[in-house]
Order: structure tokens, then sequence, then C-alpha cells
């Protein structure tokens, strides 16, 4: 790996923490805030795991090899969870817990490689290649999760533009294009992650790699200088299972309380 990489990863792990300090610290920060800073934490130890992975030497931040390897397979959860948070800020519940299932999946899988010493860890981070079914398994859970939680966010996103556009009639409808946007660019990095994982087209990792720490890392300041960026009032009390409302919200005018603030994130 090139030292322009491996500053990069450096910095963008550095990046990923002071961002989930700010968006998880502070009785401002909404639910989704902490979820991207959650998300944040994630990609900045992943890419500092990467950099272990690169070590030759044993030194003593070796023992946390592997850690960080299968964070991306809670991804796909924190995308859809960010997602509902965004538009709607409600309440978690008790089976928000199943969506650690990939995550957790994955490290009981490797549990004896991450709970094995340093001289172990560093044996096998540089080997060759690892053949083992629970390692191959894992790369299949991280894949196959990201798609099915991106599946299960454009239908949530789907449906919530749906029913505000029937029963609410001052929402700002530039919201959606910007969560809209935030999934196809989502969608295009896990596609090219499977391309370059497939064909060993390096290039389009490390492309995915740019495009998912500015795309989340900048969702991540604008989310932090306004808590509120994604959310439209009142679409918690939209039944969502009922995906027909004949009847809209009257209010008496118009006012997209949220587009200035949206517009400015992105204009400054």
């Amino acid at each position: 790996m090139s030292i322009l990489l491996q500053h990069f990863f450096a910095i963008g792990g550095f990046q990923g923490i002071l961002l989930f300090c700010l968006l998880s610290i502070g009785s401002q920060n909404t639910k989704a805030n902490r979820i991207l800073g959650v998300w944040c934490l994630f990609l900045g130890l992943f890419f500092w795991g990467i950099l272990l992975h690169i070590q030759n030497e044993l030194n003593i931040l070796s023992i946390f090899i592997g850690w960080s390897l299968y964070l991306p397979a809670s991804y796909g959860a924190l995308l859809y969870l960010y997602c509902r948070q965004a538009i709607t800020d409600r309440a978690f519940v008790f089976s928000d817990l199943l969506h650690a299932i990939p995550v957790l999946s994955c490290y009981l899988l490797n549990f004896d490689i991450l709970f094995s010493s340093a001289d172990a860890k560093l044996a096998w981070a540089t080997a060759p290649s690892d053949g083992t079914a629970s390692f191959s398994l894992s790369n299949w859970i991280i894949y196959l999760q990201a798609f099915v939680y991106l599946g299960f966010s454009f239908r949530m996103v789907s449906r919530y533009q749906q029913q505000a556009k029937n029963t609410l009639s001052d929402f700002n409808p530039e919201i959606f294009r910007w969560i809209w946007a935030l999934l196809v660019l989502a969608l295009t990095v896990w596609s090219f992650k499977v391309v370059s994982s497939s064909h060993r087209l390096y290039f389009l990792s490390i492309t995915s790699d740019l495009i998912i720490i500015f795309l989340i890392y900048g969702v991540a300041l604008a989310q932090w200088r306004n808590p509120k960026l994604f959310k439209i009032d009142k679409i918690e009390e939209i039944d969502p299972t009922n995906s027909v409302q004949k009847e809209k919200m009257t209010v008496p005018e118009p006012s997209y309380q949220n587009s200035g603030a949206l517009d400015g994130e992105y204009k400054r």
C-alpha cells in the first residue's frame, strides 16, 4: 500500500472518531445524530484496522488485528436506522437489537482468531490468503446484509415519501431527493466493492472508500450543524401500515420549514 493511501486511511480514522464525539455528546444531538456518530466511529476504526493489517512486524497494537475487519457488517443496518430516524425521530424498540445480528454473526464465526495471540494474528494477517470457511462466510454476510438493507431502506423511504405526499401539504420534497441521493451513492459503493472483490480490481475498492468517506463524513458534518436536517414534521403521526391516505392534513399556508436549513448546509 502506498504512503499516500496510508495517510488517507489514518486521517479518515481520526475524522471518524472526531465526528463520533461531535454527534454523540450534547443534548442537542438527536437519535439520528447518534446513529450516524456510531457509523462514523465504525468507519474510523475500520480504516485504522487496515493500517494494522498491513504491518509486517509485531507491535503493541497487533493484539487488535481482526477486531475492526467485520465492522462493515453493520453498515447496512446503520444506513437503514439512520434514514428512519432522520425522517421520523421515532423511539427505538427492543426489536431494533435484531439489526445487530449480521455483525455479531461475523464475530462469532471468527472468535478463534479474534481471541488468539498477537503472534498468531500477525501470521494470519500477513498470510497470502485465508481460505477458511468462517472467513469466506463472513465476507458473504457483509455483502449480503448491505444489499438486503439497501432494499429495506429503498422501500421504507419510498413508503414515507408517498405517505408524505398524500397526507402532508407543507413538507419539503427536496428532503427526499437528498435521501435518495444518499441511498444511490451507498448502492454505488457496495456495487464497486462487489466488482472489485470478484474481479480483483483494486482501484474500484479504493474509489468506493473515497466515496464513502466523503459521503458519510459530509452528511455527518451537515447533520451535526443541523440535527433536524432531514426531519419531516408530523410524519411520525402517519400510520406506517396505511399506504393510501384519502385526506390530506390541512394547514393554513405551506411554510417549507426545513428548506432553508437543508439548502443552507450545502450552500455554505
